[in-house]
Parts: structure tokens; sequence; C-alpha cells
């Protein structure tokens, strides 16, 4: 039923012409992204409309379609979902590394735990930076030592904790370690 279902909702997804075609495939879409229906979802990858390529994204269609998104899209909910979508797709997630130098939080943090989920071994360099990186946000780099750690790469968890021990401040890594 939710096959036949997605193939009369999925045209829905398409139009784009006037505002409640768009206002339509927006609601198609996220119809189509609950129903979990990723094959009507991967046209939508390149729709006009910035929400319908939200769902589409999320949903982890299109695979290394999804890095283009990530990398040029000019929506950063968009360029969120992609990298979203990227944890969904280990053997794509290597160009979520690309996500972590973005320029909204949000897609930082999506890419951290795609690339934490996908268990890159290659992407741990920059996890390692980000974690180090006193200028990022605490929640931002506990994301990223949690991705390490994920990944079994305990060292970086370790030396910010003697830092923490030698110099204080153990209330503030005690806060971000259950954020």
């Amino acid at each position: 039923r939710a096959g036949e279902a997605s193939s009369r909702i999925a045209p829905l997804a398409s139009a784009h012409a006037t505002a409640e075609q768009i206002a339509l495939a927006r609601e198609a879409a996220r119809a189509l992204y609950q129903l979990g229906s990723v094959p009507h979802l991967m046209p939508l990858l390149g729709h006009p409309d910035p929400v319908v390529r939200d769902f589409a994204a999320r949903s982890g269609a299109g695979g290394a379609r999804l890095c283009t998104l990530l990398t040029s899209d000019p929506w950063p909910r968009v360029r969120r979902s992609a990298a979203e979508g990227l944890g969904l797709h280990p053997q794509h997630a290597s160009c979520a590394v690309s996500g972590l130098s973005d320029s909204d939080k949000a897609v930082i943090l999506w890419a951290i735990r795609a690339l934490g989920e996908a268990g890159l071994e290659s992407s741990v360099p920059a996890l390692r930076k980000l974690a180090r990186n006193p200028k990022r946000s605490t929640d931002l780099r506990s994301e990223a030592v949690l991705a390490l750690g994920h990944m079994g790469q305990f060292e970086t968890a370790h030396s910010i904790l003697r830092v923490h021990l030698e110099h204080g401040q153990l209330e503030a890594l005690a806060q971000a370690a259950v954020r």
C-alpha cells in the first residue's frame, strides 16, 4: 500500500510553476519522506524548491549525489540534510569531510555525525583537528570526540581530559559530556 500511495503522490512533488504547486510539492515530498519512499525522492534532489530538496536529501536518496548538494547547494537546510543523508551511506560518506568547513553549524554537526557513523579512518585527522580547536563551539568539539570514539579513537578524548585536569575547567568538560 505504501508503494501504491508513493506512486500516486510522487507526481505531485515535481510541479513548481505556481505558489500552490510549490506548497503541494512540499507536502508531497514530506509524505514521500514519511513513507520512506527513497526511489520516489531521488529525482527531487534537483527540484528548484529547497524544502523539497531538503526532504529528498534527508532520506539519503541519491547516495553520491548528496556530496554535490553538501558542497554546492546555496541553502544551509539542504546542505544539512545532505550531510544527514550521507550518514545512511557509509560508502559515500567520505565527502562529508568537506562539510566540516561549512559556514553553518548544523551542517558541520551532521557532517561530523555522518563521518562517525561511517567509521571512516580517513576522517580521523580532520575530526581530531576540529575536536582540539578551542575556537570551535563546545558542542561541535564534543560531537567530534564522540565520532572519534565510535571509531575506537580515544586519544583525543584523553588529551582533552589531561588538559582540563591540568588547567581546570572540569565543570565545562563535564557539561559538554552530558549534552
